[in-house]
This record gives C-alpha cells, sequence and structure tokens, in this order.
C-alpha cells in the first residue's frame, strides 16, 4: 500500500485525478484505480495479488501498455519478458516520468505506439517460445 500511495500522490501532484476505480471485493482481492490528466491514463491494476501499472494515451486510448515495457523501451533492453519488482517499477516511473510523458506526447506517441506494439510481440515470443510459427 505505501508504494501505491507514492504512486497516487506523485500523480495527482503532476495533475492527474482519479478518474474510475473498482475496489469492491471481489476474488482474489482484484482492484484497479485509473488516473488521467486528460491526455495520459494510468491504471494501477491488482490481478491475483499482483499488481501492474498500464499507460494509455488519448491518440489510441484502447491500447494500453505495461510500464515495465515501456520501461524496456528506454532502457534498449532485449530480454522483455524478466519480471521487475512493483517497487523498483514505480521508482522508476517517477524518476523517470517525464522521458515516460515525452514518449507519449502528440508529436513521439505514433512512434511509441509502433515500437511497443512489436516489443509486445517479442515479449510474447520470449514467454512462449514455440508457440510462434
Amino acid at each position: 500500500m505505501e508504494t501505491q500511495d507514492k504512486l497516487f500522490r506523485f500523480l495527482e501532484s503532476k495533475g492527474f485525478h482519479l478518474v474510475d476505480k473498482s475496489t469492491a471485493p471481489q476474488p482474489f482481492g482484484n482492484y484497479y484505480y485509473d488516473y488521467s490528466d486528460g491526455h495520459l491514463k494510468f491504471r494501477l491494476l491488482n490481478d491475483r495479488s499482483r499488481q501492474f501499472v498500464d499507460i494509455s494515451c488519448s491518440e489510441n486510448i484502447n491500447a494500453c501498455y505495461d510500464l515495465a515495457l515501456v520501461r524496456s523501451l528506454i532502457l534498449h533492453e532485449e530480454i522483455l519478458n524478466k519480471k521487475v519488482d512493483f517497487n523498483e517499477l514505480i521508482d522508476y516511473f517517477i524518476e523517470n516520468y517525464c522521458v515516460i510523458y515525452d514518449l507519449f506526447s502528440p508529436s513521439n506517441s505514433h512512434s511509441t505506439i509502433a515500437k511497443l506494439d512489436i516489443m509486445e510481440e517479442i515479449r510474447a515470443r520470449q514467454m512462449f517460445p514455440g508457440a510462434f510459427q
């Protein structure tokens, strides 16, 4: 909860507002919180006790990208299927917020989305090596 609260405080300090949430009791304790500033949307998702942060932008609001994949894009990582500790990921996000926000700016979002789409396919091939022909 401490890391989650840290993320929420940070987003609010950057002008993001809570726009949706689901915290009703559900199996496995699943919940989500959506924060948006009108251009970017961040979703904190708890699914079966695993936490994720997804990013989407107004240019393609239906396409959400895992923050770990965005981090891999920035760091030019080739191994895309490694697990990143949630606390480390949030710290990375806060420290690199300006770079991440710029990736999804109107002038950069199309190329960023294209790169992330390719990286998603590469990650799937790394996770399930034999499943693709």
